[in-house]
C-alpha cells in the first residue's frame, strides 16, 4: 500500500566497475600508509567481483601479510591466483590442446601452493573473456583489464573459436564444482 511505501527507503545495489574500486583503494592505501603495485590493486579490484567491501578486507589481508609495500605478486599469493601471463599461457596450452603443456602448468600451480579452485575460476573468467571478444567483435567496454591485456586477449581469440571458448567455459565450470568432493583433485 500506498502508506507503507512512503515510510520504505529503497536501496538500489549494483557492482561497482574495477577502476572505481582501484582509485578508490589507492586513496584509503595512501591515506593509511600503505602502497601497492598498480597490478596488485587491480588484481585485488578483481577479485572483489564488484564489492567495495571485499576489495577493502583483501587489501587488508595482504597488508597484514606483506607490511605497508605490497607487490602485485604478494598479492596474487595472497589472493591464490596466478599471474594473468601465466593465464594466457595456460589457455593457450588448452587451445592448442597441448596436454603435456597443461599438465605442466597445473603441475606449477600446485607447486606454487596455489588453490587449484582459484585457479580453474580464473581460467574460466578467461576463457569468458576471450567468448566475449569472439561473440562481439569489440569488447572492450564489457572486459575490466587494461589496453595491453585487451590486445592480448584479442590476439588469442583470434584463434579460439567462439564454441571452443563456450566449451570450454563448460568443461571448466564442472571441473570447478567436481573439484571440491575429489579427494585428489
Amino acid at each position: 500500500p500506498a502508506t507503507i511505501l512512503s515510510r520504505c527507503q529503497r536501496y538500489e545495489f549494483h557492482r561497482i566497475s574495477v577502476e572505481d574500486i582501484v582509485e578508490r583503494l589507492r586513496e584509503v592505501l595512501t591515506d593509511a600508509g600503505a602502497h601497492f603495485e598498480e597490478e596488485g590493486l587491480r588484481a585485488i579490484a578483481r577479485a572483489a567481483e564488484g564489492g567495495m567491501r571485499d576489495a577493502l578486507s583483501l587489501a587488508d589481508q595482504c597488508i597484514a601479510f606483506c607490511g605497508n609495500e605490497v607487490t602485485a605478486q604478494q598479492v596474487l599469493y595472497v589472493l591464490g591466483s596466478m599471474d594473468q601471463s601465466f593465464l594466457f599461457d595456460s589457455a593457450q596450452c588448452l587451445i592448442a590442446g597441448d596436454a603435456q603443456g597443461i599438465l605442466l602448468q597445473l603441475d606449477q600451480v600446485l607447486q606454487n601452493g596455489r588453490d587449484l579452485g582459484i585457479f580453474l575460476r580464473d581460467l574460466c573468467n578467461h576463457f569468458r573473456s576471450l567468448m566475449l571478444i569472439c561473440a562481439c567483435g569489440d569488447a572492450s567496454a564489457l572486459l575490466d583489464c587494461t589496453q595491453e591485456a585487451y590486445a592480448r586477449y584479442r590476439a588469442q581469440a583470434a584463434s579460439c573459436p567462439l564454441e571452443r571458448c563456450l566449451r570450454a567455459i563448460d568443461l571448466l565450470c564442472a571441473a570447478q564444482a567436481d573439484i571440491k568432493q575429489l579427494s585428489q583433485p
